[in-house]
């Protein structure tokens, strides 16, 4: 037996000095000038967040005095649009019957008139509420007939209009007389 612990005594010996070496390691103190310095350093961290502070609100008085617009908030388009379409009527029952007649107008205050662009405008949102007729009602696809130019016509100067823009420019589709120009599909 004694011949089998000699054996494992060396093994014994190191793992037996590893760990008291781990246990008995010096640890290190922390440096108590150190402490001061980190509290130095959070205390100027907080001055300086107070002086942006300060800096920023200043920054926004002189952005609204200037442009009369509040920071972070969007400012007023100088050049207003609007487009508005809409279902005036429609009459059917099933998909292959579905009509609606699609009516709006396009208007904004623009640097040139130009009836072409106005007309394409109010078009493209007309032909938009078509398909969402025609959706709502599980009928796809849908045809719309546009009008070839706007059924009213405007532009002149306007006073709501800014002087980068300074014509307000509309274009109405359908007026009095109906016209069907929305068709549901049934395929």
């Amino acid at each position: 037996m004694t011949s089998r612990y000699a054996s494992m005594m060396p093994r014994l010996i190191t793992l037996t000095i590893t760990l008291l070496m781990a246990a008995t390691a010096p640890v290190m103190a922390e440096d108590p000038a150190s402490e001061p310095a980190l509290e130095d350093l959070q205390q100027e961290l907080e001055e300086q967040k107070a002086l942006n502070e300060h800096l920023q609100q200043r920054l926004n008085a002189i952005t609204t005095e200037i442009t009369g617009d509040e920071p972070g908030k969007k400012p007023k388009d100088p050049c207003p649009a609007e487009v508005v379409t809409f279902v005036r009527d429609f009459k059917g029952d099933s998909c292959d019957t579905y009509k609606a007649e699609i009516a709006g107008w396009a208007s904004e205050c623009v640097k040139q008139c130009d009836q072409a662009t106005r007309l394409q405008v109010a078009v493209a949102s007309a032909s938009k509420t078509c398909k969402e007729f025609c959706n709502k009602r599980n009928c796809e696809p849908f045809s719309y007939d546009p009008p070839k130019k706007c059924a009213d016509y405007t532009c002149e100067k306007a006073k709501q209009c800014a002087p980068q823009c300074p014509f307000l420019e509309e274009c109405f589709l359908e007026q009095a007389a109906r016209r069907w120009n929305c068709m549901c599909i049934e395929l």
